[in-house]
C-alpha cells in the first residue's frame, strides 16, 4: 500500500468510536496520534488533543518505534545513528496508525527489516514476524495507553480487512463518510490481540478488579510475561467469535486472518518493558544535540536555534494522520513568522536512523505531498529524553539559548492557532 493509505485510520477514529467501542477497550479521537500510535481509556485531558489508532495518537503519540536499548525507553525515537531500522513495508498506519516505506506497516513487501512497533507507556514493543509482514489487509496498534489513572495499561494489534483501493477510497472522503461506509468499517476491522498491563506485580484478580469500574473484564486473558513490578496479560483474537457473523471476510482476508492467527501462536516477538510514563519537557529544559537533516546533513542545535528568537520544534510520524493534516499550515505558518524572527523544525519520530532508508522515502514524500520546505530532522540518540512525546503532534518552543519556553503544544491545530500560541511564547521570552 502506498503512504497515503494509512491516514484513514486518523480520520475515520472519531467517526468509528461508537463501533470501536464495541470492543469494550477502545476510545479514539482525532486531533493526535499516540506517540506509536492510539488508544483506548482516555483520561479527560487526553481526550481533549485526542488520540487515534497508531498508532501511531497520541498518538505520537503513540507511535513505530525502535528500542535499540532493548527497552521501551528509547521507543518510538531511535537515534539518527541506529542502525535497527523498521521495514520498508506496505501498510497502513496512522496513529495513528504507524508507518513505513511506500507507508505500510502491515504489509511490507520490499525490504526484509523488521516492522518494530514501541508502545512505549504500556511496556509492549511488537517485532512483526514475516507473517505478519506482506498483508493484503493493514495491521496496526490500536492501542497504548494508561486507562485513565488506574495504573492499568491497554496494548493491541487491529487487523482492517479491507483492500488498498477500498481503503483508499474511504480515505478520499475524509469526514463525509456514508452510514454504508461506516457498517463496512464496521464489519470488517477485528482486534488480533489485546494486552493489559499492570503494576505492583498485579494478579489477574487485581486486574479484574481494577477493570471492573470500566465495565471492563479480563476474562480469558493469559499471562504473557513480567518486567519489573509490571505484570501482563493477554487475549488473542479476543473477537473470534464474531468472525463470520458480524464480521464478515471475504476469502482472500479469511484465509490471511487464519494465517495471522498461527503467528500468534509463538508471542516471542512481543517484548515487554516496564512503562514509561507520558510527560513533556518542562520550561526552561535545555535542549542540546547533534543529528542529521533527511538528507543526512548534520545539524547542531546550538547553530539552529541561535539565528531564531524562537524555534517551534514539531515532532510528528508518518503513521500520523492529524500531523500530516496539519502540515499545510504549518508551512503557512512557516512562511509568515519569518518576519518574527522564527521558524518550524520538524522532527519525524518514526524514522530508524539514516539507514531507514523507506521511512526516510515516506517521510519525504508526505513532505512533497503537503507542500513543506521547512527543515526535519531526524531523532537523534536520547531524543525521547529531551523532547518526550506521548501524544504527536508535539510541538515546543526554543529559545536562541535552546532553553524551552512555555508549554509544549499538544495535538494538530491550524496556521492562526499556532500563531496565537506564538505570539504568546514571544511575549514571555521579552519579560
Amino acid at each position: 500500500m502506498r503512504h497515503g493509505s494509512k491516514h484513514l485510520i486518523s480520520r475515520l477514529a472519531a467517526l468509528f468510536l461508537t463501533v470501536l467501542m464495541l470492543t469494550a477497550s477502545l476510545l479514539i479521537f482525532t486531533s493526535c496520534s499516540i506517540k506509536i500510535p492510539s488508544g483506548s481509556g482516555k483520561t479527560t485531558e487526553q481526550a481533549e488533543s485526542g488520540v487515534t489508532l497508531p498508532d501511531v495518537s497520541t498518538t505520537k503519540a503513540g507511535d513505530r518505534t525502535d528500542d535499540s536499548s532493548g527497552g521501551s525507553k528509547e521507543s518510538i525515537t531511535p537515534s539518527a545513528g541506529d542502525e535497527k531500522t523498521s521495514e520498508d513495508n506496505d501498510t497502513a498506519s496512522d496513529e495513528g496508525v504507524n508507518p513505513s516505506d511506500e507507508n505500510e506497516q502491515a504489509s511490507g513487501k520490499e525490504d526484509t527489516e523488521p516492522v518494530t512497533y514501541n508502545l512505549r507507556e504500556s511496556g509492549v514493543s511488537f517485532t512483526f514476524p514475516e507473517a505478519l509482514t506482506d498483508l493484503n489487509g493493514i495491521l496496526v496498534p490500536s492501542y497504548g495507553m494508561q486507562l485513565n489513572d488506574s495504573g492499568i495499561f491497554l496494548s493491541g494489534l487491529t487487523y482492517y480487512a479491507i483492500p488498498e483501493d477500498k481503503y483508499l477510497e474511504l480515505l478520499d472522503k475524509g469526514d463525509d463518510l456514508t452510514q454504508e461506509d461506516q457498517l463496512y468499517i464496521q464489519s470488517h476491522f477485528m482486534d488480533m490481540i489485546e494486552i493489559f498491563t499492570i503494576g505492583g506485580n498485579g494478579s489477574l484478580e487485581d486486574l479484574n478488579t481494577g477493570l471492573a469500574s470500566f465495565g471492563l473484564t479480563a476474562e480469558g486473558f493469559e499471562k504473557l510475561g513480567s518486567a519489573g513490578e509490571y505484570n501482563f496479560y493477554c487475549l488473542v483474537d479476543p473477537q473470534k467469535d464474531a468472525v463470520g457473523t458480524a464480521i464478515t471476510l471475504d476469502e482472500t482476508f479469511q484465509k490471511e486472518y487464519e494465517a495471522m492467527l498461527e503467528a500468534f501462536r509463538d508471542l516471542s516477538w512481543i517484548s515487554l518493558s516496564e512503562p514509561v510514563s507520558a510527560s513533556t519537557a518542562d520550561e526552561g529544559t535545555k535542549v542540546s544535540f547533534n543529528t542529521l537533516d533527511l538528507d543526512g546533513n548534520p545539524v547542531n542545535s546550538e547553530e539552529l536555534f541561535k539565528n531564531n528568537i524562537i524555534t517551534m520544534v514539531n515532532i510528528w510520524g508518518t503513521f500520523c494522520g492529524p500531523c500530516i493534516n496539519e502540515m499545510p499550515d504549518l508551512q503557512t505558518l512557516n512562511q509568515r513568522i519569518t518576519e518574527k524572527g522564527c521558524t518550524v523544525v520538524g522532527i519525524v519520530c518514526d524514522v530508524q536512523g539514516i539507514a531507514d532508508t523507506g521511512q526516510i522515502r515516506a517521510a519525504k514524500d508526505i513532505l512533497e505531498d503537503t507542500g513543506v520546505t521547512y527543515l526535519n530532522l531526524l531523532p537523534w540518540n536520547g531524543f525521547d529524553t529531551a523532547l518526550p512525546a506521548q501524544f504527536i503532534p508535539t510541538t515546543y518552543f526554543v529559545d536562541s539559548k535552546g532553553q524551552i519556553v512555555g508549554e509544549a503544544a499538544v495535538g494538530s491545530r491550524g496556521a492562526e492557532a499556532y500563531e496565537a500560541l506564538l505570539d504568546e511564547v514571544l511575549e514571555k521570552n521579552q519579560k
